[in-house]
């Protein structure tokens, strides 16, 4: 009678453990879901700073330089976006997970738009 009370118990500890597990994942998933979106648009605001100041007629040379640098990192971080998605591509394959679905069509529709 003892150990059966103990093991109710352990696996009534083990739903409440999984199910926090659940939410702190799922909860993670979307704030990476949410920072990834971010960071796109912010490499398109970059894009569309670095098109206006090449259209100034008058640009100091220290903008150049400094547009340079902004141009190299937002060339490196699209590369590494690149890289995620393929490899996004290759873990839906493999896994068939929800998260791997979900980043995939986030990326389609990111293609398709202008």
């Amino acid at each position: 009678m003892l150990n059966s009370e103990y093991k109710k118990e352990a696996i009534a500890r083990l739903g409440q453990a999984s199910n926090h597990y659940q939410q702190t994942y799922n909860n993670t998933m979307d704030e990476i879901v949410s920072l990834h979106d971010k960071r796109i648009d912010a490499a398109k605001v970059i894009k569309d700073v670095e098109k206006f100041i090449n259209s100034l007629a008058n640009t100091p040379k220290d903008y150049e330089k400094t547009i340079i640098d902004i141009k190299v990192n937002r060339q490196k971080f699209e590369a590494e976006v690149h890289r995620l998605e393929l490899e996004s591509k290759q873990a839906n394959k493999v896994s068939g997970g929800i998260v791997q679905e979900r980043l995939y069509l986030h990326w389609q529709v990111l293609s398709v738009r202008p």
